[in-house]
């Protein structure tokens, strides 16, 4: 009994850990649940591995841990001896580095110590939303007029107590009064995005379970949480997390259209009226899901002013002569005059909007193309910090740039400054492998949604990549948790079916 308690209330610590990982100012927190997780499953499995009864089956598991994923933690160890600023790089590998290697153990460690109480699909969608959830709620206390936002200040956590009066309180809610834009307790929107989309793929992932017989109540757990994910965004503002909540949907549709649905459903029915209507409600969920989902995404698009202008501040970017001038020293007149006539039908005002974005979109594509020309000149990293593309850029301006970016925003990049040629070419081996492992046992019965699943999070973490510096800090352990914890319940889950 006492042994069963023990592993609900290291799920529940496991559950607090990952649902508070992308909230800021929770540093300390995360970093003591880690700490406790670490231990916990240290304990156990040297407490255990020596036992017969437990030492083919950990044997089984540890051998089947990749190649890849090994490689990467050795690479990562190894690095400061050969990195340009090996006391930094030093300090990096205790922190954040490390950080994420014990973040991938406590993945597989939960997995395979605790089996009988897992957590399942669905509990771990609801768990990553957490902190969409907390941000709807003060959205709604906003609207109520109960929670004052400007009280919440630089550290919304510690003020949000005193920001509260309830004695205000207004039922008359009104539409032009909605606290569009609001991010709850985050200073960027992105940092409400990666909970949500992975939410999202999780939801996805686990909703293929009604393809064996619907559930009307496991199909509204999956709806509530997807519309609840896609406010959470719609609201706090993303664009990026938008693109890549509709992309994760896409992607789930092109995986699950080549299965073909009616497939899923193997077993041989002994009611063949209930299963010709377990197959209709399926799709309508299907159907309606997504006609909601894209309702919302067109609604955003429409409503936000940034889409209209973004394809052509992303041109912008393109055109500046001399990027890394551009970051240096700004933009000259003669510049401005030659990317004015690039758009020789668009009026002053228009214009002036294309060079605001370069603080913005069009900034992006200029630190792409900088960060590219930084990464081709230093092929063996940095420091392994995470603001390499800071320091080498202040190198090669020999000044503070005018352009002020604290990142590459490109998480390839900012990893290839940081860890150099081999880094990127790892993990991306890393992602490349799980996606691969995923897309084998799609078909498998007995582990098709974690299959879904790992697959679906692979690729969101792996293009998110591209556009943001998502290869750090607390998102490594985000990374390293779930993708973990998901292949570790696959591997479970093929060994119980080649048991049976």
């Amino acid at each position: 009994m006492n042994h069963i308690n023990s592993e609900k209330v290291i799920l529940w610590l496991a559950s607090i850990y990952l649902g508070i990982l992308p909230i800021s100012g929770t540093i300390a927190l995360r970093n003591i649940l880690l700490l406790i997780l670490c231990l916990y499953i240290a304990t156990i499995v040297l407490t255990k591995v020596f036992k017969k009864e437990y030492y083919s089956f950990y044997k089984h598991f540890l051998t089947s841990i990749p190649l890849i994923w090994i490689t990467w933690c050795l690479f990562l160890i190894l690095f400061p001896l050969w990195a340009h600023e090996q006391d930094i790089a030093i300090i990096q590998l205790r922190g954040e580095w490390l950080q994420s290697i014990l973040s991938w153990i406590v993945g597989f460690g939960l997995a395979i110590i605790i089996i009988k109480q897992r957590l399942g699909l669905l509990s771990l969608a609801w768990i990553s939303a957490i902190p969409n959830l907390i941000h709807l709620t003060l959205t709604l206390f906003i609207w109520l007029e109960v929670l004052d936002p400007n009280k919440l200040g630089d550290y919304p956590i510690r003020n949000i107590l005193n920001s509260f009066d309830w004695n205000l309180v207004n039922f008359d809610l009104q539409f032009n009064k909605f606290p569009l834009n609001f991010r709850g307790l985050e200073p960027m929107h992105g940092n409400l995005g990666y909970p949500a989309c992975q939410a999202i793929a999780l939801f996805l992932a686990s909703s293929i379970s009604i393809t064996n017989g619907f559930s009307s109540s496991k199909a509204f757990s999956y709806l509530i949480g997807l519309i609840f994910c896609f406010l959470s965004i719609i609201i706090a503002g993303s664009r990026g997390a938008l693109f890549f909540a509709i992309l994760i949907v896409i992607m789930f549709l092109v995986v699950l259209l080549t299965q073909n649905l009616n497939r899923k459903f193997q077993k041989t029915p002994h009611n063949i009226k209930n299963f010709t209507n377990s197959i209709f409600l399926t799709k309508v969920f299907y159907y309606l899901s997504f006609i909601l989902i894209f309702s919302f995404a067109a609604y955003s698009i429409h409503k936000d002013p940034r889409w209209h202008f973004m394809f052509d501040r992303i041109k912008i970017g393109y055109l500046v002569e001399n990027p890394k001038s551009f970051i240096c020293n700004g933009l000259n007149s003669s510049q401005e005059i030659i990317l004015k006539n690039a758009f020789p039908d668009k009026k002053s005002d228009y214009f002036d909007e294309l060079i605001a974005g370069l603080g913005s979109d069009g900034g992006r594509i200029v630190l792409l193309r900088v960060g590219i020309d930084l990464a081709l000149q230093h092929p063996l990293g940095l420091d392994g910090s995470r603001v390499s593309y800071q320091k080498l850029i202040s190198l090669e301006c020999t000044h503070s740039p005018v352009h002020h970016f604290s990142h590459a925003h490109n998480g390839w990049i900012d990893l290839s400054l940081a860890l150099g040629w081999a880094g990127v070419i790892i993990l991306l081996g890393v992602f490349i492998f799980f996606i691969k492992f995923g897309t084998k046992f799609i078909s498998n019965e007995s582990c098709r949604s974690w299959a879904y699943a790992l697959v679906l999070i692979c690729l969101f973490w792996t293009t998110r990549g591209l556009v943001d510096s998502v290869y750090r800090e607390h998102l490594l352990q985000m990374q390293g948790f779930i993708i973990a914890y998901i292949f570790a319940q696959m591997r479970l889950a093929e060994k119980i079916s080649n048991l049976n």
